[in-house]
């Protein structure tokens, strides 16, 4: 952590209270970290309670299913307890019925827009699932995220409407820079389809201008293929730094196990030099070259990750652009300064008269999606939902960092 905390210092783990995963008996977390580096110690002599109180710690990070699924090839003397096992193993059955519905909603969805002849790409969980985990189970997900060419939203939005999708908000229709995307749900099978948030840019950190544009991504895209269903998705490459960007802008304050997991799986994929070479260029050209680095770090230190020899020196890498630097150091401090906040969402090189308009629409967002992102109480009381939004961004600014507790606290926490 102080590896990673060099390069993103206000970086915390999710969890109830936040970094609970560092508050586990250390020895219980070297065991959990030995199974996901698929190099197994023999687990910690604890009681069934403590064992079964490190789930809940656990399960925000994704991980169980993938732990049963890694567990269950091991020998007896080094699996946790069967009560344990039995607890895994039906987060893992779980799981599993969930891929199998993720799966059929999105064949539905790949031959509905096939028939209109529109690409879609598949993007994070459930497109990384079936490209480099062993089983799509052992990936759980939230929502199913797909990207779309910007000139085509309104038709790719049309296509999900035909085949039972509702879109509260039309995001794309108010030309709003500061928005990247818009959320579905399936008016009939709300409980058993997941969300759909469809984009047509990948992040709305504007003050952080990448220059890949939507058009190469889809130009680089590939075909996955599993046993009854084939999409297409961002290569390896663009797949990694998308992922890095993710976990380092958006999830900084909630980092998961299973996100830096992504991450040693998605390097074990790349092959050197060519990806790997590709990686240093294309990171820089994103503007991701600090979450790039973030990212592997965080996977060398957690998971034990090896780059390939000549990679494994961020000194003889490209160097960030003095616009990403810059953009850098807001991005680590934006939770606790609104202003910076604020200027992350800016264009560059936006007019005054702009950047008041964008401004005034950062606080007063459209009526729909506030009452979305916040619901009030009742229709006739949307302001509420106005509240409620400024409320939480006065909490986030004011609230006490977690990481700043310091190593021994947590280490002297653990074992009491």
């Amino acid at each position: 952590m102080e590896e990673c905390r060099r390069i993103h210092p206000k970086m915390q783990f999710c969890g109830d209270p936040p970094n609970a995963i560092l508050d586990l008996p250390e020895d219980l977390l070297n065991y959990v970290l030995s199974i996901l580096r698929e190099n197994p110690v023999p687990p910690p002599e604890l009681s069934i309670r403590k064992w079964s109180e490190s789930l809940p710690v656990l399960a925000p990070h994704g991980i169980i299913p993938l732990l049963y699924w890694l567990l269950k090839e091991l020998p007896e003397p080094l699996r946790p307890p069967a009560e344990i096992m039995e607890k895994m193993d039906y987060a893992f059955l779980m799981q599993t019925v969930r891929a199998v519905r993720e799966e059929r909603q999105v064949r539905d969805i790949v031959a509905a827009f096939e028939e209109e002849g529109v690409r879609i790409l598949a993007l994070k969980g459930f497109a990384l699932a079936r490209m480099v985990y062993p089983d799509p189970a052992t990936r759980p997900g939230a929502d199913l995220d797909l990207l779309a060419l910007p000139e085509q939203m309104p038709l790719a939005r049309t296509i999900l409407e035909n085949i039972g999708y509702d879109c509260a908000v039309k995001m794309f229709d108010t030309q709003e820079k500061l928005y990247k995307d818009e959320y579905f749900v399936h008016k009939k099978h709300l409980r058993y389809f997941r969300k759909i948030e469809l984009h047509w840019q990948l992040h709305s950190f504007l003050g952080i201008r990448q220059e890949a544009r939507t058009e190469e991504l889809f130009d680089r895209a590939i075909k996955v293929e599993t046993e009854s269903l084939i999409f297409e998705a961002l290569d390896p490459v663009d797949s990694f730094i998308h992922k890095a960007i993710n976990n380092a802008y958006g999830h900084d304050e909630e980092m998961r196990l299973g996100w830096i997991y992504d991450i040693t799986l998605l390097a074990r994929k790349l092959k050197a030099p060519d990806d790997w070479e590709l990686l240093q260029k294309r990171c820089v050209e994103w503007r991701a070259r600090f979450a790039v680095e973030l990212s592997i770090e965080m996977a060398r230190a957690w998971l034990g990750l090896k780059l390939p020899q000549g990679f494994d020196d961020f000194s003889t890498w490209p160097q960030p652009t003095d616009s990403e630097a810059n953009g850098w150091s807001k991005l680590i401090t934006r939770h606790h300064r609104f202003l910076t906040l604020l200027s992350l969402r800016m264009p560059p090189c936006t007019g005054v008269m702009e950047r008041v308009r964008l401004l005034a629409r950062l606080v007063f967002p459209l009526r729909d999606k506030v009452c979305r992102d916040f619901p009030p109480p009742h229709d006739l009381l949307f302001p509420l939902s106005y509240v409620y939004r400024w409320w939480h961004w006065v909490e986030k600014l004011t609230r006490t960092n977690p990481n700043q507790r310091s190593l021994a606290q947590r280490r002297k926490g653990a074992k009491s």
